[in-house]
């Protein structure tokens, strides 16, 4: 009788042992914030398309957008195509974009790989035109709280032939509830 109950009391302790590095891995993982390092949230971010063949950024192409990564490993992006260099146009003409697509951690904590599409339409007409895909590596600053990107896109026409590809990085910055 004394075999079990020290077994017992060796199993127990020895599962709170287990217990508290469990809690303890937890809570390291965490940052200042107690937020857990990750890509799930929603971010403003600014994208600079790129020459694809020098690499060359072409900033007076850039344009902010707000990206949401949810915890299913859908995201879903909006922005408006405009730079932020050019004025902004009358409110008539605003039209956003909207893209969806999929995410997954990758290497460790800090590499993401994602995908994209959006549906394109015309203007003035509101007809289907094609649609845009796009994809990229993603990797998360240390504190969690940023995100710089390296991506391609390819807008396709409506028999789903594609043009000619896109290149440009992100940088994202995470919305907190208190600024």
């Amino acid at each position: 009788m004394k075999r079990i109950t020290r077994a017992k009391t060796h199993f127990g302790i020895i599962a709170i042992f287990i217990a508290f590095a469990i809690f303890q891995i937890t809570v390291d993982a965490q940052d200042s914030n107690g937020q857990e390092r990750s890509l799930i949230g929603v971010w403003e971010v600014t994208t600079t398309p790129r020459d694809c063949a020098t690499g060359v950024p072409i900033t007076s192409r850039a344009f902010r957008s707000i990206w949401t990564f949810h915890q299913d490993g859908t995201m879903s992006a909006t922005n408006m195509p405009v730079s932020l260099a050019a004025p902004p146009p009358s409110t008539s003409t605003i039209n956003r974009l909207n893209y969806y697509g999929i995410w997954k951690r990758q290497l460790g904590w800090s590499e993401y790989v994602f995908r994209f599409v959006h549906l394109r339409f015309d203007g003035t007409t509101r007809a289907f035109v094609g649609k845009q895909e796009g994809s990229g590596n993603l990797v998360l600053s240390e504190s969690g709280d940023g995100f710089a990107t390296d991506g391609t896109t390819t807008v396709f026409d409506t028999n789903d032939n594609p043009g000619t590809p896109g290149c440009g990085n992100s940088a994202g910055t995470r919305f907190e509830l208190e600024p």
